[in-house]
């Protein structure tokens, strides 16, 4: 399929993928689940720092240096890394569009959830970690510290290296994977099992949705 999609005009492999009521069916509910799933995830932002958690000793921690406020450069690697890999998948394959959908969808509502069912306290000498938009979604416009278990921007890396399509894409996101997390581990911003647990939730999240998510274009249309 992959080999057929190149073959093809980019305005073409779409509209013969809209010409599938399945395809229609699925790209719905990967909207509506994704609002949903961002609707919901910052409402629990909202909450999150109400209850109290557990203080652990991360032992990474305690080798880095001092934390520092490195918000401006993770929000410019991670939003631009999803506008890249978005553009990527858009140009060249309409289901991984979908799979990259359900997943950050499926990533945040068990992010949801596990927030709530392992509490933790902040790292100690936590920064906190300023994203604009996040802000801006979540009510009160609150910046939540015990956002913790697990870390959504490493899940959302790993999702990202997992959809991309083009091999130069996939080089960019593989450098991404390992600055982000050192960077949010530097701040304080997560725990290091937060951030290994975020990696690995993400490729899990992955595998599933790509097993679950699949459609088959007639390209003999």
């Amino acid at each position: 399929m992959k080999e057929q999609e190149r073959d093809i005009s980019f305005p073409s492999m779409w509209a013969i993928h809209f010409s599938s009521v399945r395809f229609c069916l699925l790209t719905g509910l990967c909207l509506a689940f994704l609002i949903f799933s961002i609707i919901y995830i910052t409402k629990s932002l909202a909450v999150i720092d109400l209850q109290s958690g557990t203080l652990l000793y991360d032992p990474v921690h305690a080798l880095l240096p001092a934390a520092i406020d490195w918000s401006n450069i993770i929000f410019f690697l991670t939003y631009s890394s999803v506008f890249i890999v978005m553009m990527d998948v858009i140009m060249k394959s309409p289901i991984q569009v979908l799979r990259l959908g359900f997943a950050i969808g499926l990533m945040k509502l068990l992010r949801s959830f596990s927030m709530f069912l392992i509490p933790l306290e902040p790292p100690v000498g936590i920064v906190a970690l300023q994203d604009p938009l996040v802000s801006f979604m979540t009510p009160n416009h609150v910046v939540a510290l015990r956002d913790l278990f697990f870390s959504g921007h490493c899940a959302t890396m790993m999702i990202l290296l997992l959809v991309a399509v083009s091999p130069l894409v996939k080089k960019w996101m593989r450098i991404i994977i390992v600055i982000v997390p050192l960077l949010i581990l530097q701040q304080r911003v997560h725990y290091t099992v937060d951030v290994l647990a975020g990696l690995a939730v993400g490729a899990a999240v992955y595998w599933l949705i790509k097993n679950l998510v699949n459609f088959k274009p007639n390209y003999q249309v």
